[in-house]
């Protein structure tokens, strides 16, 4: 093996290249990250400024925190699931053909709409990458509820998400770039997979820096 293909498969290299970007970008966000949670806390004083227990799948198929900024009203994610108030809002989710994200979705904030126009609730989870619970670019990071639920509705679902728990979920990836909310769950798993059989440094590199453009264009977003 060449040293280039050592460096190419190196986990370690992966790492270096998250805290080395993951510490430039926080540096370069860190006063729209403080501006960001003073502008949720004062319009929401008792409520928090990041989701709570807000746990993803990652690497392994361990669960683990994601920091993400709150965008919805407390609790939005169990009140889809559990809360008959939230009855109609879950049919239009279960007929959303199986995409991740709601157009129109009224558990959104009017401080979050704003934040969500940019991804900016992203931002926190530069913190994710530094402790190393995330890489900047990866596939997405799921709720259990989603891949137990997608598993037994597409079983290629279950077989594919299988092989890309063994990367660390990204704050962007190959899904991102290629069509976001635009895309249904199991055409998102097929990105995610599509990366982690060709995972490289220079496809890791490639896009990372597309990710910007898709963000600015606002290509496949909803809000």
């Amino acid at each position: 093996m060449s040293f280039f293909q050592k460096i190419n498969n190196s986990e370690i290299f992966f790492r270096f290249l998250d805290i080395f970007f993951g510490m430039i970008l926080l540096l370069i966000f860190s006063p729209l990250i403080i501006l960001i949670a003073f502008c949720i806390k004062i319009t929401d004083f008792k409520s928090p400024v990041f989701v709570e227990n807000h746990f993803r799948v990652g690497k392994d198929e361990k669960l683990f925190l994601i920091y993400k900024f709150r965008t919805m009203i407390p609790d939005a994610h169990e009140l889809l699931f559990h809360n008959p108030e939230f009855a109609k809002l879950k049919e239009k989710y279960d007929r959303n053909g199986a995409k991740l994200r709601i157009k129109d979705d009224v558990r959104i904030t009017s401080v979050g709409k704003i934040i969500r126009r940019f991804d900016f609730d992203e931002l926190p989870q530069l913190f994710n990458v530094l402790k190393g619970d995330m890489s900047l670019v990866g596939s997405r990071a799921f709720f259990k509820e989603e891949i137990d639920l997608y598993s037994k509705e597409y079983p290629d679902f279950g077989r594919k998400i299988k092989k890309t728990l063994k990367i660390k979920p990204g704050i962007t990836g190959l899904w991102q770039i290629s069509g976001r909310n635009l895309l249904s769950v199991t055409q998102r798993v097929d990105c995610d997979y599509e990366y982690f059989k060709k995972r490289s440094i220079i496809f890791y590199i490639l896009i990372l820096l597309k990710t910007p453009l898709i963000v600015l264009t606002r290509y496949g977003a909803y809000e």
